[in-house]
């Protein structure tokens, strides 16, 4: 049984992706979808997930999660200090 692999790349990544795609010749079967907005990207997995084995994003899409992740990690190091100068005084 061959492993199904489901690409989702932006489409400024998506001619890139199929091409290096049919150059490295893969012994398993492939799929790409290139997603419109970074919301889009649910929508694909979930039409797709039953019938793929893994899932690889491509794109901006961590550069959005290191723009959400940003406020939680500063508000951690606030915290942090807080409970610092908390158990000093």
């Amino acid at each position: 049984m061959n492993a199904h692999l489901l690409f989702i790349p932006s489409h400024y990544f998506y001619p890139f992706v199929n091409d290096a795609l049919k150059r490295l010749n893969l012994n398993c079967r492939t799929t790409v979808v290139p997603y419109n907005t970074f919301s889009h990207i649910p929508e694909i997995y979930r039409q797709h997930q039953d019938q793929c084995d893994a899932v690889l994003i491509s794109g901006t899409s961590a550069k959005r999660i290191l723009e959400f992740s940003i406020p939680m990690l500063i508000g951690n190091i606030a915290q942090q200090l807080y409970n610092t100068a908390d158990s000093i005084i």
